[in-house]
């Protein structure tokens, strides 16, 4: 049961920044905003997932999985399953006509908890 808890908590943590993240990033009212470039933002989210990772373990500074193999599966698969359903928001937003910001993509969503997962995993082991 325990296993799942950290998934399900992890999951929802990492969705909420996210959400919070990329109804910041969307511009605002109808003018054309300037992109920045895609290798930019894959690596700023990179370091904010990261360092956002790290901060979290002071929040909760020890780890709820106790096997190594479960916290690497967990480091492994939350991202996947937070990929898929930041995807699935975008997906939604897009048949809604509504502007998809880049954390509504899997691999921008997937990214960044990918980096919050194993900066979480490094600063608690």
């Amino acid at each position: 049961m325990e296993p799942l808890f950290e998934f399900v908590i992890q999951v929802v943590l990492e969705v909420a920044v996210e959400v919070l993240f990329s109804s910041g990033t969307r511009p605002q009212g109808r003018g054309e905003a300037k992109s920045t470039s895609s290798p930019v933002v894959a690596l700023f989210l990179v370091f904010a997932g990261g360092v956002l990772g790290w901060t979290s373990s002071m929040v909760f500074p020890t780890l709820f999985l106790t096997s190594p193999l479960a916290r690497w599966a967990n480091a492994a698969l939350t991202p996947i399953a937070v990929g898929l359903l930041m995807a699935t928001i975008g997906h939604r937003r897009a048949r809604k006509g509504l502007q998809v910001g880049r954390l509504e993509r899997f691999s921008y969503a997937y990214l960044f908890a990918l980096s919050m997962s194993v900066g979480r995993l490094v600063a608690c082991s």
